[in-house]
């Protein structure tokens, strides 16, 4: 004898667990969901931002690029000479701004839309 679809699907609620996800929810805290979305934005801005800046710097260039110095001279113009550290540094222009639009909008994407 099988049993009943409600009996089954009893069954399966007991398996599975009583925890839902509006039980979930009331178990995360505020400032944790906005710290995350917070790094969510920072991590985005350190592995984009300086591959969309060599994008642009490389679409702008108008003439052929015929050697590696001149590459490095486009990609990252005046500090082209400079160590690696001020050359990668040279990636991040606009940093305060571009930090401060995009942490906020992924804090209000993450952090705010449980609200």
């Amino acid at each position: 004898m099988a049993p009943s679809p409600s009996d089954a699907a009893a069954k399966v609620a007991n398996a599975l667990g009583s925890t839902s996800a509006a039980h979930d929810i009331k178990r995360e805290s505020t400032s944790a969901r906005l710290l995350g979305a917070g790094c969510a934005g920072i991590a985005e801005l350190m592995v984009f931002h300086p591959v969309d800046t060599t994008a642009k710097r490389l679409m702008s260039n108008t003439g052929k690029i015929r050697s590696a110095s001149q590459l490095n001279s486009v990609i990252f113009r005046e500090k082209a000479g400079a160590p690696a550290g001020g050359r990668f540094l040279s990636l991040f222009p606009g940093l305060g701004y571009a930090a401060a639009y995009k942490v906020l909008q992924r804090v209000y994407k993450y952090g705010g839309q449980p609200f």
